[in-house]
């Protein structure tokens, strides 16, 4: 078991399959997506990249000559001991630091900002809660606040849970604005919109690692939407749809981009998107779980998982003749170091010498070449 710039290589490619895989099953199947699939394609992502060996029954496959250029590149020496992998590596470490450090500042800046704007939310909203706790079967905390610079409800906060709401809404509005909000705490919506920011920030550098943040918020207000319906009675839906509108026409958010992570009752005013909402809404009985889809999904991403450690992909170089320009290697074949020079046997007999600049000798290193001290 050995990590080799290929075996590494191999992570990042089972990562962004895995990732492709995730948005091609939310488009088909939006609606069907949540924390349980998230966190599960999260775990097995960490865990590829945090183990990026290449097993002894590993079979190395030839990819062309792709790796053949650029390899000399990476592991060449550039300022100083440090090769250019070594300083890509550390500026992805820097990056991802500075990015995670954005948003938690953004997020306490969001949060001390609508705090400062906000006035205690008065009795007839907690009698509200004990009803919608009621309905969802929970007993979760949270903080209800009503909020002048705010016109549609919405959510926030990790571990403390904060609704806000807008100031003047009507006693049904309240109700219903509350229910959807209570929603996403039941779901834990926020903690999955945080899980992939996190994600995304780490791997600012990976296109695909934004194929799962693109439209989560949209598949996360659906799904919302569909356990709303789950616990209302159908006669109640009108009222939940005229909420929606109401807050629509109360809406001056036409972006989220620049909000921090958090999930509100109206967060997109586009026409297409509300009528998504409505058809789910007045199409949706109570909320199915899916098995089939989600274990399909699960299925074929572990598939993947496992099946990324069956092969990686390796250089190709044609081997050469034994000639003076070179000698046949065997999988007998290895390097030792003698006297502080590398010299190449072949079946247990010397060779020669490999050339001693300290960029090939690093590369050979990097790349899993057995390298023997002398016994």
């Amino acid at each position: 078991m050995t990590v080799t710039f290929f075996s590494a290589m191999m992570s990042f490619y089972a990562v962004a399959l895995m990732l492709i895989i995730v948005y091609v099953y939310r488009s088909l199947h939006v609606g069907r997506f949540g924390i349980r699939q998230l966190y599960f394609i999260a775990i097995l992502c960490v865990v590829r990249l945090a183990i990026p060996v290449e097993f002894t029954f590993s079979k190395e496959v030839a990819l062309g000559k792709l790796y053949n250029k650029a390899i000399p590149f990476l592991f060449d020496s550039f300022f100083g001991p440090l090769c250019v992998a070594d300083w890509l590596a550390i500026l992805w470490g820097l990056i991802a630091i500075l990015l995670i450090t954005r948003s938690f500042v953004k997020n306490k800046k969001f949060k001390n900002m609508i705090l400062q704007c906000a006035t205690p939310a008065d009795d007839r909203y907690e009698q509200l809660l004990q009803k919608i706790r009621g309905r969802y079967k929970t007993s979760k905390k949270v903080k209800v606040i009503e909020s002048r610079v705010s016109t549609t409800p919405f959510t926030f906060g990790f571990f403390d849970k904060i609704i806000v709401l807008p100031e003047g809404l009507s006693e049904t509005q309240a109700y219903y604005s509350l229910l959807h909000e209570y929603g996403h705490i039941v779901r834990r919506d926020i903690e999955a919109i945080m899980l992939t920011d996190l994600f995304c920030n780490i791997m600012w550098w990976n296109p695909f690692a934004y194929l799962l943040r693109a439209r989560m918020e949209e598949t996360l207000e659906l799904n919302c939407d569909s356990t709303v319906v789950g616990v209302i009675e159908s006669a109640e839906k009108a009222d939940y749809l005229q909420t929606i509108v109401a807050m629509i026409k109360r809406s001056e958010w036409k972006n989220s981009k620049g909000l921090a992570s958090s999930l509100g009752l109206i967060r997109f005013n586009n026409n297409r998107f509300i009528v998504k909402r409505f058809k789910n809404v007045q199409d949706n009985s109570p909320l199915r779980r899916n098995v089939i889809y989600n274990a399909a999904l699960a299925l074929v991403c572990a598939g993947v998982f496992v099946s990324s450690y069956a092969f990686v992909f390796q250089s190709y170089f044609e081997q050469p003749n034994n000639d003076e320009y070179g000698y046949e290697i065997n999988e007998e074949s290895y390097i030792v170091l003698h006297d502080g020079v590398y010299e190449l046997y072949n079946a247990g007999e010397y060779q020669y010498s490999l050339p001693s600049e300290k960029s090939a000798l690093q590369m050979m290193e990097r790349l899993g070449v057995p390298l023997r001290n002398e016994e």
